[in-house]
């Protein structure tokens, strides 16, 4: 009922790497896994003008009759850019290799979408911020890492250099954005996580969707492809520090959660927030979310750790969790480290009923697993939703027994991320 051109894109992410994962073990469920991908390449590639601009996405809600000319067509709009561009030029890239035997004029059109993609997120990179289609409802660490990782998959799809020459420049702004040193007067030692850009205004947090994996996707695909790298020392440092921040915090809160992220008082921005405003419960405050922060675990008088996010009518945290998840995974693989790796399918094992309400949230697997907000559709087994929120200001999980938006409705974006977390494990 809803196509999204970054969620279609990180489907097919997800069933590229389950696709290569289970080519041995599973060969039909691989080759299922690629056939559906291709589904989603063809319509990302086909919703493309070819000059930087593209459908990037269209909310529906009712089934359509399917006739053109008739009073349920919907026009949107075209929008050029960057992040979305960076992402999907990465996800063509990595589609390269697995489609070239079976279908070498698909794969060249994976292969031409993704260099030109790439080059149109690079010039839109440079335009003014104030233009949202430059891309600034992103911050400038999630660009940089959205853009490393794409330069990543292109340099390792053509082995071409100055992809990686990219990935390099892209991989040095996000060191800058991460905090390297411990501040003394936090209560529990923490470092390596990431400030929202270089001149670390705002610690970085999540709420609805997560990217959280990214910068650690960046570092890991930098050390792996060039190992030799002048900069190597430095990814892998970034690496470890990130992997200290996991360890400990994972520690902090029971059934081994890893915590949204750390928050400070008074200082938030809520033009990045999506909400109903004076619609539903009215526009969120700055008292609202400082009474949020303050529910979180104590760092300093201005500091703290919430487990949580703090977010506002849209709660359901199933996504922060994963980018979570994913980036411990990451890790775990770069580092070649058991106990982050146990880390991340702790997080797995919250979703499917490793949790205080003993359920499980993917329908269709799991203990009294319950029925989802699918309103258009049967239930879909191994749909996983938005998932647990938290009640008004609290900082504790909360699932309510109805069944509803926005905590139960079947998201794509957390059932294939939970495709691709068990892709990695």
């Amino acid at each position: 009922m809803t196509q999204a051109a970054i969620n279609t894109a990180e489907s097919v992410f997800a069933m590229l790497e389950l696709a290569i994962a289970e080519r041995e073990a599973q060969p039909e469920l691989s080759q299922r896994a690629k056939e559906e991908a291709r589904w989603g390449l063809n319509w990302l590639m086909r919703t493309r003008w070819g000059d930087g601009y593209r459908h990037n996405g269209t909310v529906i809600g009712f089934w359509s009759d399917n006739i053109q000319g008739t009073l349920d067509d919907i026009n949107a709009d075209s929008g050029n850019r960057p992040f979305d561009n960076f992402m999907i030029a990465g996800v063509c890239a990595k589609a390269i290799a697995l489609f070239r035997d079976e279908d070498p004029r698909f794969a060249d059109w994976c292969a031409r979408c993704a260099k030109e993609d790439f080059s149109f997120a690079l010039a839109a990179m440079h335009q003014s911020q104030d233009n949202e289609s430059a891309g600034a409802r992103y911050t400038q660490l999630q660009m940089n890492a959205q853009a490393a990782i794409s330069a990543m998959e292109l340099y390792e799809a053509f082995g071409e250099t100055e992809y990686l020459s990219r990935g390099v420049s892209f991989a040095r702004i996000l060191m800058a954005c991460q905090a390297s040193a411990v501040d003394p007067s936090f209560s529990i030692p923490l470092r390596g996580y990431f400030y929202e850009n270089e001149t670390h205004e705002r610690i970085q947090t999540y709420y609805h969707r997560s990217y959280e994996h990214a910068p650690i996707k960046a570092f890991a695909m930098l050390y792996r492809l060039a190992p030799e790298h002048e900069d190597a020392a430095r990814w892998k440092n970034s690496l470890e520090l990130y992997r200290e921040y996991v360890a400990l915090t994972s520690r902090t809160v029971p059934y081994g959660l890893l915590p949204n992220g750390i928050y400070e008082l008074d200082n938030t921005d809520f033009s990045t927030i999506t909400h109903e405003g004076a619609r539903a419960a009215g526009a969120p405050s700055l008292e609202e979310y400082n009474a949020q922060v303050r529910n979180g675990i104590r760092l300093n008088d201005r500091f703290y750790l919430r487990v949580f996010p703090v977010a506002y009518q849209f709660r359901g945290f199933h996504a922060t969790l994963m980018g979570r998840a994913l980036a411990a995974m990451e890790l775990a693989r770069a580092l070649n480290d058991r106990e982050i790796k146990q880390v991340a399918v702790r997080q797995m094992e919250w979703i499917l009923g490793c949790n205080p309400f003993a359920v499980s949230s993917m329908y269709g697997e799991g203990h009294d697993y319950h029925p989802l907000y699918a309103p258009m559709s049967p239930q879909l087994v191994g749909a996983v939703p938005v998932g647990f929120e938290t009640f008004e200001n609290e900082d504790q999980p909360f699932y309510p027994m109805q069944n509803n938006a926005t905590y139960k409705e079947v998201w794509v974006h957390t059932t294939c991320r939970m495709m691709w977390l068990i892709a990695m494990l």
